[in-house]
């Protein structure tokens, strides 16, 4: 019988959620005092307000304070994408040509490394001075985290409501990975919101998964992913492919071709810097002797080779919301394993990976992810932090979802239905 493709389920009433709001086993822990203010949908909705307001407010005194300075790197990344766009523009390609010539290294500044349609995209913002497509290119993006986070919590069963949304704007403000995408302008907040159309199922996790790749190639360990999912996701991707590689191609025929040079060189690169978080690189940091790095560098290919394997079986085999959300977490973490794709920004993409698992989780599990995004904040410090705390985030949010669902044999069971509500019985 061949697999149907995966479309959420909201069954019956469901009610808002929250970060703060006792799990459904709380193991006791819901009836202590000060917890069972908890249960108070007006006093969550309040403190995630006030999270969002406050951090907002803080982060956005020190961007504007940032902004001001020539060293600042306001935008850094996303200057790269404008000159490659004009560059594209003037000749056909957005290569340096130094780059058609040998190995690229995974840094430094006038090396646009990504496929020709972002630089296309981003064509009309040539004529815009450099602040003013900075700013709008932040904007852009903090919408597209939000949404990420917005999104991930509705596939997993959370109804639409003010709480809902403070929340993901709360989450969003917290998470310091977010603040260094949208200082430095490049691309993860995007990343993030396919990751989550990625852990809708059908023809969404098709646009999601081949859109990212398309926007930047480290992505493409999500499209495994779609293999376990059925015709309309593999359709969606091929179409999206199409679509996206056909217009450019007529558009820039040229830069495709420079492309196709400068993809192996990509590989060919190093990306031996102090500020990768790939486990090789850690332990090089922190002194590890040099059998160890090497034992780490083929352990992390390793496992990034059986995440992207076991990807599509767990989509397959398990049907509805943990599937697809666990299917997409192996995709995440294999991209993350990448020793060229290992960056503190990238981490965006963990966001909604932990929205998916957060209404679902034991208190348990919640207190682990909430250890493990702080972690990764005070990766800002010290990026080892951050390294373990990717690490315990990707692996708790997968035991979440694994637990959560069970395997099918060879037949289709009807989609899970997603957790209804995070908030404790009335």
């Amino acid at each position: 019988m061949p697999i149907q493709p995966f479309t959420p389920a909201r069954p019956g009433p469901q009610r808002p959620v929250s970060l703060l709001a006792p799990a459904p086993v709380s193991l006791g822990i819901a009836g202590l005092p000060g917890v069972r203010t908890l249960h108070s949908p007006a006093f969550r909705l309040l403190i995630a307000t006030t999270i969002a307001l406050l951090g907002g407010l803080v982060l956005g005194a020190a961007m504007l304070r940032q902004a001001s300075q020539p060293g600042g790197q306001f935008g850094i990344d996303l200057a790269d994408y404008r000159l490659a766009a004009e560059r594209i523009a003037a000749t056909g390609s957005p290569y340096a040509p130094e780059m058609l010539l040998g190995p690229i290294d995974a840094q430094g500044q006038d090396r646009y490394r990504y496929p020709p349609p972002l630089a296309q995209v981003l064509i009309p913002t040539t004529a815009l001075a450099a602040e003013t497509a900075a700013s709008l290119w932040l904007v852009l993006q903090a919408i597209a985290t939000i949404t990420a986070v917005w999104l991930a919590l509705g596939v997993a069963g959370v109804r639409r409501h003010a709480e809902r949304a403070a929340w993901s704007v709360a989450g969003c403000v917290l998470f310091m990975p977010v603040f260094d995408t949208l200082w430095k302008g490049n691309v993860s907040g995007f990343v993030a919101l396919g990751v989550t159309f990625a852990a809708m199922g059908g023809a969404r996790a098709g646009i999601g998964a081949m859109g990212a790749t398309l926007l930047k190639v480290a992505p493409v360990t999500m499209l495994p992913v779609l293999l376990g999912g059925g015709r309309r996701a593999m359709g969606a991707a091929g179409l999206t492919a199409a679509i996206g590689v056909g217009l450019s191609v007529l558009l820039a025929p040229q830069a495709w071709a420079d492309y196709l040079v400068v993809l192996p060189n990509l590989l060919a690169g190093s990306s031996d810097h102090a500020t990768n978080l790939a486990p090789a690189a850690t332990l090089a940091r922190l002194g590890a002797p040099a059998a160890m790095v090497d034992v780490a560098r083929l352990a992390a290919g390793a496992v990034a080779v059986a995440c992207t394997l076991a990807a599509p079986l767990v989509a397959w085999r398990r049907q509805g919301v943990p599937g697809w959300a666990a299917a997409t977490t192996l995709g995440v973490a294999a991209m993350l394993l990448l020793p060229a794709a290992c960056w503190y920004h990238y981490l965006v993409a963990l966001l909604p990976v932990a929205a998916l698992a957060w209404p679902v989780a034991s208190i348990r599990a919640r207190v682990a992810l909430l250890v493990a995004a702080a972690l990764i904040t005070a990766g800002v410090a010290a990026l080892a932090s951050a390294t373990i705390g990717a690490t315990l985030l990707v692996m708790v949010a997968l035991r979440v979802h694994l637990r959560a669902g069970a395997p099918t044999a060879r037949t289709v069971r009807p989609p899970m239905a997603p957790h209804a509500s995070i908030a404790p019985a009335a």
